[in-house]
Order: C-alpha cells, then sequence, then structure tokens
C-alpha cells in the first residue's frame, strides 16, 4: 500500500513538471502570421491556434477593431503588443491563458476652482459681461467689472467657451487659472446697428434715424 502511495506521488509530481516544462515550451514558442485588416476577434482566433494560448475576450470589446501587417519570429508578448497598437485594449499572461478586456480611462480630475480675467486683444482694456461657459455642463458665469470671472468645480477635461457680442468666441481647456484675450469681430460689427433703445442686424433694421457704430460697447444716444 506504501509502496502503491509513493508511485502515485511519483506520478503526479512528474505530471506537474511535464506541465511546466510544456507551458515554458509555449511561452517561449516563436511566432510568425500576417494579417490584412483582420478583425481582431478572427485574428485572435487565429493567434489562439498558432500559440497554443487560449485566449478569452468578449467580442463585442475588439471586434470593431482591426489588424494589418505581419509579425516574424516573435513571442507571444511581442504579438500581442502589435495586435493591440494603440487601441483602448489590454492583456494579461496567465499561465497559458491570455485575458484581453478594454482600457478603461481614467476620468479626468476635477479642477475645484477656476479663476480668469478676460481682456481685449485691441486695447488691452477688460471685457465686461462677456459669457463663460464650460462646454457640455450647466456651469457658467460672467465676467466682472474687472473682466474677471470665477467657476467652481470644473470637469478637468472640460473647454471653456467665452463669447462676447461683436467678439470672436474663444474657446480653451480648462486650467486654474486662465487669460483670455478676445479680438472684434469685424464681420458682426459691420452688422451691427446701435439704435437709442437697441441694438440689431442691419437686415431686420427698417427705422430711418439710426447710426452704425463700429465697436463692442453699446451707447445711449
Amino acid at each position: 500500500m506504501k509502496k502503491d502511495r509513493l508511485l502515485a506521488i511519483i506520478f503526479f509530481i512528474s505530471w506537474l513538471g511535464s506541465l511546466s516544462v510544456g507551458a515554458q515550451e509555449v511561452k517561449e514558442k516563436r511566432i510568425t502570421m500576417e494579417f490584412k485588416n483582420e478583425h481582431l476577434s478572427s485574428a485572435f482566433k487565429r493567434l489562439e491556434n498558432v500559440s497554443g494560448y487560449k485566449i478569452l475576450f468578449a467580442y463585442e470589446d475588439v471586434n470593431q477593431y482591426t489588424v494589418d501587417g505581419k509579425v516574424k519570429n516573435q513571442t507571444i508578448e511581442q504579438v500581442l503588443k502589435f495586435m493591440i497598437g494603440d487601441k483602448p485594449l489590454k492583456f494579461l499572461i496567465d499561465g497559458q491563458f491570455v485575458n484581453i478586456t478594454p482600457q478603461r480611462k481614467e476620468p479626468a480630475k476635477t479642477v475645484e476652482k477656476v479663476k480668469g480675467t478676460v481682456v481685449s486683444v485691441e486695447d488691452g482694456l477688460p471685457v465686461i459681461g462677456a459669457s463663460v461657459h464650460v462646454a457640455g455642463t450647466t456651469i457658467g458665469a460672467q465676467t466682472n467689472i474687472d473682466g474677471n470671472f470665477e467657476l467652481i468645480k470644473v470637469p478637468g477635461d472640460a473647454m471653456v467657451q467665452i463669447s462676447y457680442v461683436g467678439m470672436e468666441t474663444v474657446s480653451l481647456p480648462v486650467s486654474a487659472v486662465m487669460n483670455v484675450r478676445m479680438k472684434a469681430d469685424v464681420q458682426t460689427l459691420d452688422d451691427v446697428v446701435v439704435t437709442g433703445y437697441y441694438t440689431q442686424r442691419k437686415q431686420t433694421f427698417t427705422y430711418p434715424d439710426f447710426i452704425i457704430i463700429p465697436t463692442k460697447e453699446t451707447y445711449i444716444l
């Protein structure tokens, strides 16, 4: 009985050793493959057959991507890096298994407070009452008498849009401190009519007593 048990243990150890050797041989195997604008799902299946690895992935995660080119005498890791390239995917080799998963984008950090100043390129004076808006959000403000504005808790990857009648809209990446310079929009100024009561486009203006003033400021006549 003891002899049979000893033989069983020896056999089991030998079997584990053979698995280890087999896995090492698979890992060191050199791979040559060619891809012609092939969907990744198909390419991974072919790689599975050639390499001896079991490649695990979700069809919907990979089939929108293709691979094109050729690898020659490469390791499994090198081939996977070539196939994935700059696609938003990652791989993990675990024994004789390869797991392919999406590369999740880290959410951008929030900028707790944004302070900025808006001035005119032409004269360096503050632009009063300019609209400041964070694209894709409800976050916004208007510049004060000194051309300053402040925004709270802005997504770190957001774009800030600054607009003012008679000036070109500016769009900039968010930062904690923003110094914005706005230029006059010549086309818009040419089309603006200033009356004693309101401002409107030339095309819709019919009242006979008016003047055209090429400036961003509105005057009361």
